[in-house]
């Protein structure tokens, strides 16, 4: 949506998707305010989300397909996550760290199909099949923006040209951030409820922290993706009820009020591509503990907020739950850091790339 605010009102842009949108709930998750009448919507295939939910890499490859066939008509295509082959030179923002088959294998991720069924293995194949080919690699042919400096190089080695670093905009809430001293004395998870997150991994630093001395409770925040992984981490939490709160879902004022009141953050996910939820709690004045892992170190930069293991995760957040003058000073620090997240930064930086990609053509059309 950020990508979008940024280009539509000084561009002609078309949003290609695969489903309807509800364009009120989109703004109001993401803090924008895109209206209607500023971009065009080119909805394919027009088919109930059930049944695109059952054969989604078989309608995925049709889109790209179809994609491809409507790239002529712009002056340029931009894929506003991973990448496409649109059959021409293209803009690519990196929003995920494994977006080709090599980094999904090397990180685990279950698109890698590592010991799949042959079903899935051609399942797959023959969404591959159904997308067809340019004859063009993107990553040999095509520009890439990173969402970090670590995601960058990580995708280096596979793109020709380096990817340029523009961080997200992470938009503020409306509700201002609580003094130190009056927020409540507890840690927030915030994203998915999915493996990749290492939720249990959570659990485990905080059962230790709080073995040390600290009543601390946890806020987790976030909607559930995997059914087994899901009825795991709610096992761990009912067994601990009496400090997780399990919020599911929470957006926009509801998010940042809990955000805002809470003092501390923590994540475990160690391919973090950037880390919006820890950029949001750094705007909330909150203090972050993050693996080293990642690139959400790259964003917080303070050491003692930094670990490599559970056992180090446990002696740093205890050394700082310890120190009152480090908190306030930590509080204070990330407020004035997380400024390089400020949407005008990314709107400016995304109008001045797409401008120098375009050299000033006109008229200009983006897809």
């Amino acid at each position: 949506m950020w990508l979008l605010q940024a280009l539509c009102r000084d561009y002609h842009v078309d949003v290609v998707t695969r489903g309807g949108w509800d364009l009120d709930d989109l703004n109001r998750c993401a803090g924008t305010e895109v209206r209607g009448e500023e971009f065009g919507a080119i909805v394919y295939p027009l088919l109930d989300p059930h049944v695109l939910s059952r054969g989604g890499a078989l309608w995925n490859g049709l889109f790209e397909r179809f994609c491809r066939s409507l790239a002529p008509r712009y002056d340029l295509c931009i894929t506003a996550s991973r990448t496409l082959d649109w059959g021409r030179p293209a803009l690519h923002f990196l929003s995920d760290v494994a977006w080709n088959r090599p980094l999904q294998e090397r990180f685990h991720c279950p698109e890698a199909l590592v010991g799949a069924s042959l079903f899935r293995k051609t399942y797959f194949a023959l969404g591959r099949w159904l997308a067809g080919s340019s004859g063009r690699d993107p990553a040999r042919h095509d520009y890439f923006v990173a969402n970090s400096k670590w995601t960058a190089q990580v995708s280096s080695e596979f793109c020709k040209v380096p990817p340029v670093v523009i961080y997200p905009a992470v938009p503020g809430g409306s509700t201002p951030p609580t003094p130190w001293k009056n927020r409540e004395d507890a840690f927030v998870c915030l994203g998915r409820i999915s493996p990749e997150k290492q939720i249990e991994q959570v659990i485990a630093i905080l059962d230790q922290v709080r073995i040390m001395g600290h009543d601390v409770r946890l806020h987790l925040v976030g909607i559930g993706v995997y059914g087994e992984y899901l009825e795991h981490i709610r096992q761990l939490c009912e067994m601990r009820k009496e400090w997780i709160i399990w919020h599911g879902p929470l957006y926009a004022d509801d998010k940042w009020a809990l955000l805002a009141r809470s003092r501390y953050g923590i994540s475990a996910c160690a391919r973090e591509a950037f880390g919006i939820a820890t950029a949001e709690m750094m705007k909330a004045g909150m203090v972050p503990f993050v693996p080293r892992a990642g690139a959400q170190s790259e964003i917080v930069q303070e050491d003692d907020l930094i670990y490599d293991d559970i056992q180090e995760a446990t002696l740093k957040i205890d050394a700082v739950l310890r120190s009152g003058s480090r908190q306030q000073e930590l509080h204070l620090l990330l407020l004035q850091r997380a400024e390089a997240f400020h949407p005008e930064q990314f709107n400016l930086a995304v109008r001045e790339l797409v401008e120098r990609m375009l050299v000033h053509q006109a008229p200009v059309r983006t897809v």
